[in-house]
C-alpha cells in the first residue's frame, strides 16, 4: 500500500483513523479531554461508549470534530486478547496476513481485512468490560486495539499517548469542528484569568497535572497487569 494518506471523506467517514469529539463542560476546561473512537478501513466508527457496549457508527457526544489518520501498513501483528479469550480465534486467523503487512506485494484488500478483523476482535473483548471514566474508558479501547496490532512496533499505547496523539497530531474536520473543540476554552481562559488571577491559573494547572499523572500511572498499571496475564 502506498504511504500516501488515504482519502478522508468529511464529515462522516474517516478510514483507518482515530476520531475525537469534545465532552461538554470537561472539554471546555481541558481541551485535550474528549471522547475517542477508532475507525475501520471504510471509516465506520467503533467507540467504547458505556458499560459492556461498543457503539458502531454513532460516536457518543456527537460527530467527530478532530481526526488522525493512521497508516495500516504499520501493523506488526494481531493479538487482540489473551489465549483463553473467545475472540482469540478470530484474531489468530488474521495473524499471518497482518504480520507481513509491510511486504511490497501485500494487497490493500488483505490490509483492510486484517485491520477490520483485529478491530472487531478488540470490540468483542471490550463488550465484556465495564466502563469507568477515570479508568477503563474510550481511550483504553483505542489503546488496546493499537497494542493488539503493535502499531508502529509498540504495545505501550495508553490513555495519555492516545490523548496527546489526537491533540498534537490530529486535524480539525472543518472550521466549525475547530470552533466546537476549542472556542469554549479560548473564551473561558481569559475570563477565568481576569476573575481569578494567578490563583485560577494555578488551580487549572494543578488539575491538568494531576489528571495527566493519574492517567499515566493507570496506563503503566494496565501494562503491568497485561504483561503478568500473558506470562
Amino acid at each position: 500500500m502506498a504511504a500516501a494518506a488515504l482519502a478522508i471523506h468529511l464529515p462522516k467517514r474517516f478510514p483507518y483513523s482515530i476520531v475525537w469529539t469534545p465532552i461538554p463542560v470537561l472539554s471546555w476546561v481541558a481541551p485535550f479531554i474528549g471522547h475517542v473512537g477508532i475507525c475501520t478501513s471504510d471509516g465506520i466508527i467503533f467507540d467504547f461508549a458505556g458499560p459492556f457496549f461498543i457503539s458502531v457508527d454513532n460516536l457518543a457526544f456527537g460527530h467527530p470534530t478532530r481526526y488522525s489518520q493512521l497508516r495500516p501498513q504499520h501493523m506488526q501483528s494481531v493479538t487482540c486478547s489473551p489465549p483463553d479469550s473467545p475472540s482469540m480465534a478470530a484474531a489468530a486467523g488474521t495473524h499471518s496476513a497482518a504480520h507481513s503487512l509491510q511486504d511490497d506485494g501485500h494487497s490493500p484488500e488483505d490490509v483492510a481485512e486484517a485491520w477490520d478483523d483485529a478491530l472487531q476482535a478488540a470490540a468483542d473483548v471490550y463488550q465484556t468490560k465495564d466502563y469507568q471514566f477515570m479508568g477503563n474508558n474510550c481511550h483504553c479501547f483505542v489503546a488496546y486495539f493499537l497494542n493488539s496490532i503493535q502499531y508502529k512496533g509498540s504495545n505501550r499505547w495508553g490513555t495519555v499517548s492516545i490523548a496527546s496523539h489526537i491533540f498534537l497530531q490530529g486535524h480539525s474536520v472543518s472550521a466549525a469542528g475547530w470552533a466546537k473543540s476549542y472556542l469554549p476554552f479560548v473564551l473561558l481562559l481569559p475570563i477565568s484569568a481576569v476573575l481569578g488571577g494567578l490563583i485560577a491559573l494555578f488551580l487549572w494547572l494543578a488539575l491538568l497535572g494531576s489528571m495527566t499523572a493519574y492517567f499515566m500511572a493507570y496506563s503503566c498499571l494496565q501494562h503491568t497487569e497485561d504483561e503478568d496475564a500473558a506470562v
